[in-house]
């Protein structure tokens, strides 16, 4: 199976996002990143991104080339991938994966698995994470977005059609997600956030 790799700021009709033009096919990843569900593009190397495939797949994460090059293979240790949805990189080097897509709204608790971003894109290697255990205050939610602040502060982003979403702050220390925030998501109201 074939996924294809473009690389764009926006998508749709949004007015704040006129200035980034359009979307570019920079080529076809082959391979075994089938169903590409998380994507973050690397703070320490030049012209590389991560990915991971979506719920269904090991615990692993890809190394991508801007020209959709497949690269390297990482093997999460330790972890099961429940539903892996988004990645981000972290100012300090780090990679985090988002285990937290919950379709039922079923899920006791969520996973952010944090590693290392590894120096060497090209090799197959096996990497441990600090796995971080997560429960939002009130009820489950279906997050399948997530940036890293500049203060290295994950925050996720809920799926949910209807218009507005709501950010919510992990507090690491905790082991709380709180919400900070509800916004209004720009299109039709059908429109649900599934990747920052």
């Amino acid at each position: 199976m074939l996924a294809t790799l473009a690389l764009a700021a926006c998508a749709g009709a949004v007015e704040d996002c006129a200035d980034y033009g359009e979307a570019q096919a920079m080529g076809q990843v082959e391979g075994e990143l089938d169903e590409a569900s998380g994507l973050a593009v690397s703070h320490q190397q030049e012209n590389l991104v991560w990915a991971h495939n979506d719920k269904g797949d090991s615990a692993r994460f890809f190394a991508i080339g801007l020209n959709a090059s497949a690269r390297g293979t990482f093997l999460l240790t330790d972890v099961d991938a429940v539903d892996f949805e988004d990645m981000a990189a972290g100012p300090d080097g780090s990679l985090w994966i988002a285990d937290t897509g919950d379709n039922t709204n079923g899920r006791p608790s969520v996973s952010l698995l944090q590693v290392e971003e590894p120096e060497d894109p090209d090799s197959s290697a096996a990497v441990s994470p600090t796995v971080y255990e997560l429960t939002y205050e009130d009820h489950a939610v279906d997050s399948e977005a997530m940036v890293v602040d500049e203060d290295g502060t994950p925050w996720l982003i809920d799926k949910v059609e209807g218009g507005t979403a709501r950010l919510y702050r992990a507090d690491l220390k905790s082991g709380l997600l709180v919400e900070e925030l509800a916004f209004r998501v720009p299109g039709d109201g059908l429109t649900a956030v599934t990747g920052a």
